[in-house]
């Protein structure tokens, strides 16, 4: 495990029983890994992007495609998916 930032972490996962999962042999591939909230079973599943309405997407596209740095990105990014409940 190693910390990439503070609020990213890289888990290398191995062993037989990953052994039917396919690669796209792209070095970069990621997963997602949720965990239920202290009291729950079942972890809450955030809205998929394709859900969010045309103006809130174009919003969150201009973030990235802007001249900031990527922490506060990151930052307005989680903000706003927070403000939408998400």
């Amino acid at each position: 495990m190693e910390d990439l930032a503070p609020w990213l972490r890289r888990v290398v996962l191995g062993g037989a029983g990953l052994a039917g999962v396919e690669s796209t042999g792209v070095g970069d591939e990621c997963l997602r890994v949720m965990f239920p909230a202290a009291g729950e079973t079942e972890p809450a599943l955030p809205e998929a992007y394709e859900a969010l309405d045309a103006d809130t997407k174009a919003a969150l596209d201009a973030l990235w495609e802007s001249d900031r740095l990527e922490e506060e990105i990151e930052d307005e990014y989680d903000e706003r998916l927070t403000a939408l409940g998400l």
